[in-house]
């Protein structure tokens, strides 16, 4: 697409250099080299073909939609996986739309392990999978950000389309940058793979989806990640970001549920329209299901200014005492993710508590623009969530990460050093 045309460009040398330099074996994903290192290793390497042609297949016309789906069931998800393929299959994808799957299960699992590459048909309520075992790869880690880069690329190739969704499909704890400690062996993550111990954090994920020449939509089927920090990582690679700010229930999203807006509305399938049907799909489920659950889809490309009002509203924030955002971090939205708190409940609550006419403006002036201009489409259910803003954000109990400044959202804001006052606390 040309709008991310120059991402692609750049992206693919860095990927290319990525692996020329080491072995995804061998690389620290918690810890990757700067684009100046990466450039001045890689050298003279040449590109190799970034995305290879299913052999013997010619490349299909162009659709109205591709929408690719990363399912990484080398964990303890490894049954769902089956489940949610069959589930996508009982209406299959809708008019004049390639739904293509790369669909990984753990060695425990019965019936096939490794990784798999499927084109999506409709079978009704067959149990069995119908769809097109395009190919096998065998071992592939998952993991690697590069493995997700490599999918969307292969799906573009063999599958054009006007336009692109791609949805990552695991567990999911927000902008946490590392597996690691005590907590490893529960540990959720994007795309976490038990096999090699490695997942996917947000900036990988962000480098990920540019390096397939960025997408219309990402949507993540995993808990926690529609956070500020994940959703601006991606600010320059899709245009539309979908996801929860609570946890999952296990099923995660209902395909059927999605898919059938998606036929309803096949003719008018926008960006805008497509990801408000993953929203809608997934509300409607849990409102049958009885489940608490948010799901909502923000717009990228206004995600700078908004930073930038954030950003003021930090700093008068800051001027307060730290008594009274204290009261208000104790009253506010907080999910099942490690500090994870709702961003517009918890601006909202200080505004309520302080006596300062220039935060209350600022707080409304923020808040307005992200409604206005962000927020695209939301939903909740149960009443735990009737405050649910649509974004979260990290507010820490105790001292800050320090993987936290590696964050573009930390980097580029003042977020970061509002988190480190409210710590001090």
């Amino acid at each position: 697409m040309n709008k991310y045309a120059t991402y692609f460009t750049i992206t693919a040398l860095l990927l290319t250099a990525a692996s020329w330099i080491s072995p995804a074996a061998a690389l620290d994903f918690g810890a990757l080299p700067s684009v100046a290192e990466i450039l001045r290793q890689a050298g003279s390497a040449e590109l190799s073909s970034p995305a290879p042609a299913i052999p013997g297949k010619a490349v299909t016309p162009e659709a109205d939609w591709t929408i690719m789906v990363f399912m990484n069931g080398k964990n303890d998800l490894t049954d769902q996986a089956l489940a949610d393929i069959n589930e996508m299959e009982e209406l299959g994808p809708a008019a004049n739309m390639n739904i293509l799957i790369e669909a990984g299960r753990s060695p425990s699992a019965v019936q096939w392990t490794g990784v798999r590459r499927y084109l999506l048909a409709k079978d009704g309520d067959n149990p069995e999978i119908s769809s097109e075992l395009l190919q096998n790869l065998g071992l592939v880690d998952m993991g690697d950000w590069r493995s997700l880069a490599d999918f969307g690329r292969w799906a573009k190739a063999n599958y054009p389309a006007k336009n692109y969704m791609l949805i990552v499909w695991n567990h999911g704890s927000g902008w946490k940058m590392e597996w690691s400690g005590p907590e490893r062996a529960a540990a959720k993550g994007i795309s976490y793979d038990d096999e090699t111990g490695r997942m996917i954090n947000p900036v990988e994920l962000a480098e990920a989806v540019r390096g397939m020449g960025g997408v219309d939509v990402y949507a993540s089927d995993a808990c926690l990640m529609q956070m500020a920090e994940v959703v601006y990582e991606l600010r320059d690679a899709a245009s539309i970001v979908v996801g929860s700010e609570e946890s999952e229930p296990e099923a995660g999203w209902n395909y059927r549920e999605f898919l059938g807006r998606l036929h309803a509305d096949s003719a008018a399938l926008t960006p805008e329209a497509l990801a408000a049907a993953a929203v809608q799909g997934y509300i409607a489920h849990y409102q049958t299901a009885h489940g608490q659950v948010t799901m909502s889809a923000l717009r990228t490309q206004n995600l700078e200014r908004f930073r930038e009002l954030l950003d003021q509203w930090s700093a008068l924030a800051m001027q307060e005492s730290r008594t009274l955002v204290s009261e208000a971090s104790s009253e506010v939205l907080a999910f099942d993710g490690s500090d994870s708190v709702d961003l517009l409940n918890f601006m909202g609550l200080v505004q309520n508590k302080t006596a300062s006419a220039a935060l209350k403006a600022k707080t409304a002036e923020a808040v307005d623009y992200f409604y206005d201009n962000v927020l695209l489409d939301i939903g909740a259910t149960g009443s735990n969530f009737k405050k649910a803003g649509g974004m979260a954000v990290y507010l820490p109990v105790g001292a800050m990460e320090e993987s936290y400044k590696r964050l573009a959202w930390a980097g580029n804001g003042h977020w970061d050093e509002f988190a480190q006052w409210f710590a001090a606390r």
